[in-house]
């Protein structure tokens, strides 16, 4: 995760200064706006909503401490630094009152610029992961409100609906948590339901975009899909099978799936819901209660977040800061409850693996679920888990060795990467930002920066050069063609192909047709 900061000061000198210390050091922040005083600070801050400012505290107009006022009532998440001499140093303390995080003073020495922004980049860090934990729980407690008709916060629907609207929800019903053929017990609910949570999540990831799982029931699960990346309807029946049968091979535990249609409106969901008609299956004798909503947080959130996390560092090339924190996670581990313990250590060696192979192209680890469930389970204090998630760290720092002696991979590399493998899909700005892990403000500066166009330019681009060789080689119609390369609308390609090529598409072909 890169940070975003903001420079208000009216010395030219001084932000030329401070932006090249930044932006010619590893201190997880870059530089997005600059601005040469607090009133002009506060426009900018609309536009750009940075992470921190480093602020003077004497200028024109609106001085510092007045800023840190500002920003203090109205964009409290936003942190702040002042700039001061020596001679304002006690007047700057005033601003302590308005959450002020440090001060630097003038002449400002490189190595005490470097040691505030990187002390303050681990504080973002851990207030966004907080804050993503409390909006996914929040979320998905509404959700599950919304499925059995309770009572829910209007502003948390609001805000849900336009991650929802427009995806397919499907019903996952697990027919017993407890077979007779395995040794689980109740004790290993909550690890059973991560286990098969996780399997599911496998598999529909790389098949369909912004899509979730969410456990409803202690039994039931429902998954919304998004926009599927290829367009085969056999794709998705296969996926159901699949999902089924890897539950089956992994954990010997039956699901039946139902397709229950298209979201167009979140108060569809208890009709969906209770228009699902599962066959009937024995309860699970040790779980006829549901459990407490506390008890359904699964840890999405959990590993989306350590996923975002430890990319950051690698993408800022902190390859020391992302295997000291590798060191700590067993200790972490240890600090937790035996209960809570087991799940985050599951989560992270689930993490681990994944990372390791999607983006190192490690080879797979020899992973046991059921194994690793009944492994967990026996252990009866944190230091034992602990020492249970050693073997998924090593295997995950070998893979990261391995992989930075071959190359460091560049914010560029991916990005253009997903252009190339996903540019007939939607391909947005945001997507390919989230792919990289990047504001998306911030990623459309870097990546126009690094190509010398504009992320729709670039785009645009890819597809033109693919429809060109289609064109060229291949007697497909112009709308299959449209299609293929991410315009469901011909017209609308034409008139793109038209305007860099000065002629129409099939004009294109005749002159290029051998």
């Amino acid at each position: 995760m890169i940070g975003t900061v903001m420079i208000v000061d009216d010395e030219t000198l001084v932000r030329k200064t401070l932006r090249k210390m930044i932006e010619s050091n590893q201190t997880g922040f870059t530089v997005i706006a600059e601005a040469t005083n607090g009133q002009e600070a506060i426009e900018l801050i609309h536009e750009w909503e940075p992470d921190l400012i480093i602020s003077d505290v004497r200028m024109p107009l609106l001085d510092g401490i007045q800023l840190a006022e500002w920003v203090y009532t109205e964009r409290p998440s936003t942190m702040v630094i002042i700039l001061t001499g020596y001679r304002d140093f006690e007047y700057a303390q005033a601003a302590l009152r308005y959450g002020v995080l440090d001060f630097l003073l003038k002449p400002c020495p490189e190595q005490e610029v470097c040691r505030s922004l990187k002390k303050l980049h681990g504080r973002l860090s851990h207030a966004k992961h907080t804050a993503r934990i409390e909006e996914e729980f929040v979320e998905e407690n509404t959700i599950r409100s919304l499925f059995y008709r309770l009572p829910c916060n209007p502003q948390a629907v609001k805000r849900l609906y336009p991650k929802l609207a427009g995806s397919t929800l499907w019903l996952v019903k697990v027919n017993h948590f407890f077979p007779a053929t395995k040794s689980y017990t109740s004790s290993d609910l909550f690890l059973l339901q991560f286990a098969v949570s996780n399997i599911i999540q496998e598999l529909i990831e790389p098949l369909f975009e912004h899509s979730r799982i969410v456990l409803i029931r202690y039994d039931r699960y429902a998954i919304f899909l998004g926009k599927p990346r290829s367009q085969s309807d056999k794709q998705t029946d296969a996926l159901l099978d699949s999902i089924s049968g890897k539950i089956q091979e992994l954990l010997d535990i039956a699901v039946t799936l139902q397709a229950m249609g298209r979201v167009e409106r979140l108060e569809q969901l208890p009709v969906l819901s209770e228009s699902a008609n599962p066959p009937s299956s024995t309860p699970d004798s040790q779980t006829t209660e549901l459990p407490s909503s506390q008890d359904f947080t699964l840890n999405h959130s959990k590993l989306q977040s350590m996923e975002s996390q430890f990319m950051s560092y690698i993408v800022l090339g902190q390859i020391e800061l992302l295997q000291q924190n590798l060191t700590e996670l067993p200790i972490k581990v240890n600090q937790l409850p035996v209960e809570e313990a087991r799940l985050d250590a599951l989560a992270a060696a689930i993490t681990l693996q994944s990372i390791a192979r999607k983006h190192f192209n490690a080879e797979k680890m020899p992973f046991d679920f059921e194994q690793e469930i009944s492994r967990l389970h026996q252990y009866s204090k944190a230091e034992q888990i602990g020492d249970w998630l050693e073997p998924s760290i090593h295997y995950f720092d070998s893979a990261l060795e391995r992989w930075a002696g071959r190359k460091q991979i560049s914010v560029r590399e991916r990005a253009v990467a997903y252009i190339d493998r996903f540019f007939m899909d939607r391909c947005s700005l945001q997507d390919v930002a989230s792919h990289v892990y990047l504001n998306p403000k911030y990623f459309s500066l870097l990546f126009k920066r690094e190509t010398g166009l504009g992320f729709n330019q670039y785009v645009t681009q890819v597809r033109l050069e693919k429809a060109e060789l289609l064109l060229s080689n291949t007697n497909d119609k112009m709308t299959e063609i449209a299609r293929a390369v991410g315009y469901d609308d011909p017209n609308y390609f034409s008139t793109v192909f038209r305007k860099k090529h000065r002629m129409s598409p099939n004009e294109f072909r005749r002159l290029h047709r051998p």
